[in-house]
This record gives C-alpha cells, structure tokens and sequence, in this order.
C-alpha cells in the first residue's frame, strides 16, 4: 500500500511538472544568471586588436596586467538573414602548444571570471586556453538571451574555429557548462571531455530520481551522453547541494567511454572549481598536462 501511494505521488508530480512546462519556466526564468558586469572590450592600439579590461574598484585594469602569459582577444560572431544570433567573446590564451582546451563556464560566472581560471591553467599545464562567454553573457548581458539552444550553438562555433589549428582539442564544462559540452562533443571529433559538477538534465534537479523522463525535460546529457566518442572524464563534489552527485553517478554509468569518475570527498558545487589542480595531480598529468596522454593515447 506504501509502494501504490508513492507511484501515486510520483505520478502526479510527473503530470505537473509536464503540464506547467516547469523546465521551460526554469530554463526562461531561472538557470541563467548572469553575473554583474565587470569587464569590457575595446581597441587597443597597442595590441593592434582588441583588449580585455576588467574593472576593480571603480577602475578598468588591462589583462595583461594580471597575467604574463601571451593572449588575444576577438569576437566571433554568427548572422543568419542580417541578424546576429550569436556573439561571442574569446580570450585565446597562448603557449605555443599543439593541445587546446576550450572552457565552459557556469551559469554564475563569465568570461571576466572564467579567463583568470584559464590564464591559470595556461601557466602551470603549459597547453593552450580558450574561454568564451555565451551570447547573453557578460558584454551582450542587455542585448541577447542564453538558452539551451545558444549556448551550444557558440561552443560549436568556437571548436570550429579552431579545430584544424590544434593537433588535440580538449573540451571542459563546468555545471551548466556541462550541457554544451556534452551537446558539441557529439559533433566534433575531439581529444578528451572533463566535465566538473554537471548534470543529468534539468528535470532531475527538479526531481532528483535517475529515472526521471520527460518529453518536456531540458539540458538532458543523460540522453546522448552515450553518443560521445572520446574519452571522458567527470568529476563531482560528494557534498554538492546544488547539482547532486547522482548526476554524475548516472552520467557515468551511461558514458560509453569513461576513463574516470573522480568524487571530490567534501566539496561542494562551487568547491570543485578550485579541484582542477588535485584532479590532474591525481591522473598524473603532471606540470605540461603530459601531457593528458590519458586522452591522447
């Protein structure tokens, strides 16, 4: 009689979240939130492109004063019958590697949080970095709207940017960077997926059970993460109380290549943002990412 009375309440809770379209409401409402603006791009003469500032205080900093390592910026974009449709900001650290790896950033951060995250990883793994805002994002805050849709639309279009420039292109995603991630990894022929704290799809944070299914679900990595053929790397906090570690348990589970599933004991969602070094430590990639033969091999 227990069992009856839960399929029941489950059941209704299924209806409801299909008939009020709840994932539609989160994902148009909720998922994205972009940070307060803090950065700006300009011209720069001494660059003879583009320049990235960051503001602290009530001043705007140049980059290159935060970092010593060699980067460009640019601005791709994409017009479909005169309109832009996507407009996306790029930070290309370089050292001079034949190995990329291209950062997706969570729905929290952008591109002025997620490059001093890259220009770290540039400096101490010696392999090359790019991180990219999502239209929506950071300088197109007030003018264009993210969606499921758009961010992947720009990851892809920044992987084939660069595709035939790097010998091994690596893709990261991190929370709801995972979703694009796992999207374009379908698409491309690539060296190695991480994903850090991403999830299932949206219902089953609404729901939390791995057999969540609904037509009406968004963000769903559960259903194609089967699809990737490179290997794949997730690691998650075991104290994550936003995206759960279940998430990454199924995700694991229906990967077809998975090299790892690192669980990060006490970290919480944000927490493993700052886990990337012991997590490469800990496969060995040493100081020149060694070079992620893990992936490469």
């Amino acid at each position: 009689m227990q069992n009856n009375s839960k399929q029941v309440r489950e059941s209704w809770k299924m209806s409801l979240i299909n008939k009020f379209r709840l994932c539609d409401v989160i994902e148009n409402n909720i998922i994205f939130q972009p940070p307060k603006l803090t950065s700006q791009i300009k011209n720069s003469l001494n660059l003879n492109g583009l320049e990235f500032s960051l503001q602290q205080n009530d001043n705007w900093i140049e980059l290159n004063q935060f970092c010593n390592i060699q980067y460009r910026v640019s601005i791709l974009k994409e017009v479909d019958n005169n309109i832009i449709v996507s407009y996306v900001p790029i930070i290309h650290y370089s050292c001079n590697s034949d190995r990329v790896i291209i950062l997706s950033h969570s729905n929290a951060m952008d591109l002025a949080l997620t490059s001093k995250w890259g220009a770290k990883i540039c400096e101490l793994y010696q392999v090359d970095v790019i991180c990219y805002d999502y239209s929506g994002y950071g300088i197109t805050k007030k003018t264009m709207k993210p969606s499921e849709f758009t961010i992947s639309r720009d990851l892809s279009n920044v992987v084939a940017l660069v595709q035939h420039q790097y010998d091994y292109i690596f893709l990261q995603g991190f929370s709801i960077g995972s979703q694009p991630t796992v999207q374009v990894a379908t698409q491309f022929q690539l060296s190695g997926i991480i994903l850090q704290a991403p999830l299932a799809s949206l219902g089953r944070i609404i729901d939390n059970r791995n057999s969540f299914y609904s037509e009406y679900d968004k963000f769903s990595n559960q259903s194609i993460i089967n699809k990737i053929t490179a290997p794949l790397l997730i690691f998650h906090g075991t104290k994550d109380t936003i995206i759960k570690i279940n998430h990454s348990e199924q995700l694991s589970k229906s990967s077809q290549n998975l090299f790892a599933f690192i669980k990060v004991e006490g970290a919480n969602h944000n927490d493993t943002h700052h886990s990337n070094l012991i997590i490469y430590n800990n496969l060995n990639l040493n100081l020149k990412l060694s070079h992620l033969y893990w992936i490469s091999c």
